[in-house]
């Protein structure tokens, strides 16, 4: 028999220094885990002033009771139907955002499948089958039925993330998949505000068409009365052309608001994708019956808006 102590010592237990040894190194590499070479992402100070200036006026919190702009949706902040129509249909017969909004589910998708590569992936089966064997094959003279289960569990080939390497893809595939959803929504405001802005420009030039008419109804009945006292002699003739030139700028002006008008109306036709429906007719156009009010922000906050 051997003896358990070899010059004044205790043999040692193998099994407790496997045991040890076992939690070092899996500490060791939870501790390489953790580690990773992407660098750290510090924000960027702004170039813009965090309040405005002294003599701006009143606090941006008091100039209006409205909401700040990011937090409403466009047809909170556009009230008038007409042209919330208008910025509905440009949504959905837009073939650009339509595109981006595929780019977006393609990111997306992406994101998903990059993020599935931390994990291992573990493949189950089961198989059945049954066969029955002829009572005049069978060794026993009679007719058997047998039966074969078999059930398998494997792992797939899994690489442990020693220096982060996965976990940065997944970390730029959920960058990418956000900055391609934000550029949708970039795309999106973009075109609300061009068809906003092409409504509005419609509707003054409608507003200046009006006017120009009233001037040259004005100018005719004008060029009518000294028409009438040229002809009894009450004027020179040279009164009469000033007269008449001034008709004659009017009608021109008129002239080409109507053709400013229909490029704005062919313009705004080819944003929304349809055919405009007939406008209103209006003596004035209201603009507090479009736009909401809004509260002024900070520079900072509408930069990083």
């Amino acid at each position: 028999m051997m003896n358990s102590s070899i010059w004044g010592r205790e043999a040692p237990d193998y099994g407790q220094l496997r045991g040890v040894v076992f939690v070092c190194a899996l500490a060791g590499i939870l501790a390489v885990t953790g580690c990773s070479l992407a660098p750290r992402y510090e924000t960027p100070p702004l170039p813009v002033a965090s309040t405005y200036p002294v003599d701006t006026g009143s606090p941006p919190s008091t100039t209006s009771d409205g909401p700040i702009a990011p937090e409403i949706a466009w047809r909170d902040y556009f009230v008038d139907p007409h042209l919330q129509a208008l910025i509905a249909q440009a949504l959905d017969n837009s073939r650009d955002l339509k595109i981006v909004a595929l780019r977006v589910a393609e990111a997306r998708a992406a994101y998903g499948i990059q993020r599935a590569d931390q994990f291992p992936t573990i493949a189950a089966g089961i198989d059945g089958s049954r066969a029955r064997t002829p009572a005049d094959l069978s060794p026993t003279g009679r007719a058997q039925i047998g039966s074969q289960y078999q059930v398998g569990v494997g792992l797939a080939a899994w690489e442990l993330d020693f220096w982060g390497r996965v976990r940065n893809l997944k970390d730029a595939a959920l960058e990418t998949y956000l900055a391609t959803d934000e550029a949708r929504r970039a795309i999106t405001v973009s075109l609300v505000a061009a068809v906003a802005d092409g409504y509005l420009a419609l509707r003054e030039l409608d507003e200046r068409i009006a006017l120009a008419r009233q001037t040259i109804a004005t100018r005719e009945e004008s060029f009518r009365i000294f028409t009438r006292r040229f002809e009894v002699g009450a004027i020179a003739r040279m009164d009469l052309v000033q007269v008449e030139t001034l008709l004659h700028q009017a009608r021109t002006l008129a002239a080409q608001l109507e053709q400013a008008r229909a490029a704005q109306a062919h313009a705004l036709t080819l944003l929304v994708g349809a055919p405009l429906s007939p406008l209103p007719e209006a003596a004035r156009f209201d603009d507090g019956a479009v736009l909401h009010d809004l509260r002024v922000g900070l520079p900072s906050d509408l930069l990083l808006q």
